[in-house]
């Protein structure tokens, strides 16, 4: 139970994550890229929405999964470290 209230409380503190329009970001190249279905997706400068607060990662344009605890806590830690905001 600990453990999750961290993480929630981690998320809640982070930014949100930035769209999927992201000038001068490259190719996403994340924890959780093998689960990008839509090429569209794995173009320069194109990223997968992600939002932290409910572990949603898109896979294919409007298309999204909630992402295990693990998975999130990867994704949102990744982002954050590259000021993805």
């Amino acid at each position: 139970m600990l453990a999750v209230t961290v993480l929630v409380s981690t998320l809640a503190v982070l930014p949100p994550a930035r769209p999927r329009d992201c000038p001068h970001c490259g190719v996403y190249a994340g924890p959780n890229v093998s689960r990008v279905l839509d090429p569209y997706l794995r173009q320069v400068d194109i990223w997968p929405e992600f939002y932290a607060a409910t572990c949603q990662f898109e896979v294919a344009r409007g298309a999204f999964v909630t992402l295990a605890r693990t998975a999130c806590a990867s994704e949102t830690t990744w982002r954050a470290a590259r000021s993805v905001s």
